[in-house]
């Protein structure tokens, strides 16, 4: 019985603290319910400023005490900063409403949500002196325009030898509107803090260094520096480099250079067409003055029409364009649509046919042997019609040609022009040969020979023989002239 007894006294003492405690925690909860009625909630703000468990009248004072103390700290990108004040703008509370409705709307007994929710009263105004701010804003230095730095794109230069990376500059050119309506949501909500980096309002710049386009044109051209062609010939040298290939890349005014469509380096084809230029100048000898040694021993300097070196332009920018997208590496002669019949100072070779006007003479070798020789008439000095100097070359043989012209028509047994509608022949009409006869009584330009002459020089000639025709003083003949007509 004792037992029991003691379990009932115990079973008691805990439903009576049971009671108790909750009584304590309901009476807990009245209070507060009824404290916050008259007080704001936990997690309560206006603004930045933390106002939870306030009367209306201490949240206003510590409103307008943080107001009157309040200033705006706008932090640029160069971490310099600029501060607007309460009393620069004339700031002033205008949230008696919304503050005051906020704390009637409040069920006193909704606290405890509140005590894991905030809780923001976003209509309370302010109010600034429209004039003040409008000249606080505006003198805000950094929001000039003399004062901003336009972003740089990262882009690809030429220095000290090859093609480097440029960084992009960040600048600090901002949109002046969206950093006045950053300022002003600012102010509203009495924030004390704008970091301008962290509000995506400055300019960006279009490209960056991480750009993979860009980096794949910086390794592709920096390759093109890589060609090294040598071109040797004639004892002359010429060089593409990498100093010559940098002026082949097409670059702006700044100096950056371009890309196309593709993102690939843009070739200057004019420049290219320059070098190839400079190649034909450097090594064609086709249509330069040329030294001939004469018969007589002496050199004289005779206008090419056709022996020497021709540089084909066409194949040589093609083999240009090759080497510089394989970065070729090698010496190599140019390529050449003709070569001269031998390198060095003289170039046509040693076999050909001489003809001395001053002398009226003509000079037949082979392989460096004069093989024969005879005395000939050339072009008429009184009439205009001087046979041309220069060197040129067989263009065909023909048996039995009738050679034509304004009122004539000459049939010859060996025909071998040489430049256009002049060249060497038989002329059965003429008596005599060399002499000053070509001075008054000359042919229509073309080289008079006897008959037998004119065989043998046609026996030994073939098509593309050299012919070289000059001048030299002090070689002249001294027989009188022919009366034979052409």
């Amino acid at each position: 019985m004792g037992f029991v007894l003691k379990m009932g006294r115990k079973n008691k003492a805990i439903t009576v603290l049971s009671v108790l405690f909750l009584l304590t925690v309901v009476g807990v909860f009245v209070a507060y319910s009824v404290y916050f009625e008259y007080h704001f909630f936990p997690n309560t703000f206006v603004g930045e400023e933390d106002i939870s468990g306030l009367r209306y009248v201490d949240a206003e004072r510590k409103i307008r005490s943080k107001m009157d103390e309040y200033q705006l700290s706008i932090v640029l990108r160069n971490k310099s900063v600029e501060k607007i004040t309460a009393d620069d703008i004339g700031l002033a509370p205008l949230y008696t409403d919304p503050l005051l409705d906020s704390l009637y709307d409040q069920h006193g007994f909704e606290f405890i949500i509140h005590l894991f929710k905030k809780n923001t009263i976003s209509e309370v105004q302010v109010s600034v002196d429209p004039e003040k701010y409008e000249k606080v804003v505006s003198s805000l230095s950094f929001l000039s325009q003399s004062n901003m730095t336009e972003p740089v794109d990262a882009h690809i230069e030429y220095a000290d030898g090859q093609y480097v990376m440029v960084p992009e500059i960040m600048g600090d050119t901002l949109n002046p509107d969206e950093v006045r309506d950053l300022i002003k949501k600012a102010i509203i909500t009495l924030k004390s803090e704008i970091v301008l980096e962290n509000e995506d309002v400055y300019k960006k710049p279009n490209v960056y260094d991480t750009d993979v386009i860009l980096n794949a044109a910086l390794i592709e051209v920096n390759e093109y520096l890589e060609t090294d062609v040598e071109y040797q010939s004639g004892g002359k040298t010429l060089k593409l480099n990498a100093e010559k290939v940098a002026e082949f890349i097409e670059s702006d005014n700044n100096g950056w250079i371009k890309l196309d469509s593709e993102g690939h380096p843009i070739l200057n084809d004019k420049r290219i067409d320059e070098f190839v230029a400079t190649i034909k100048k450097t090594y064609d000898s086709n249509k330069n003055k040329q030294l001939f040694r004469t018969s007589y021993g002496k050199d004289v300097e005779v206008a090419n029409k056709g022996i020497g070196f021709l540089v084909n332009a066409d194949a040589e920018k093609e083999a240009v364009m090759t080497a510089l997208k394989e970065h070729k590496k090698e010496a190599r002669e140019p390529i050449y649509s003709r070569r001269a019949l031998s390198s060095g100072k003289y170039q046509y070779g040693n076999s050909y046919i001489e003809v001395n006007l001053t002398a009226q003479h003509v000079f037949v070798y082979i392989k460096g042997i004069k093989v024969f020789e005879t005395d000939c008439v050339t072009g008429s000095v009184r009439n205009g019609t001087t046979t041309r100097q220069g060197m040129f070359t067989i263009k065909y043989k023909q048996r039995n040609a009738v050679l034509r012209g304004v009122g004539y028509a000459t049939p010859v047994n060996y025909w071998m022009p040489f430049d256009g509608g002049i060249g060497l022949h038989d002329a059965t009409w003429r008596g005599r040969f060399g002499g000053q006869i070509y001075k008054t009584n000359g042919s229509h330009g073309c080289v008079n020979l006897p008959l037998s002459a004119a065989k043998n020089i046609y026996e030994f000639a073939y098509t593309g023989m050299p012919v070289i025709v000059y001048t030299l003083p002090g070689t002249e003949q001294k027989t009188d002239e022919s009366a034979d007509n052409n």
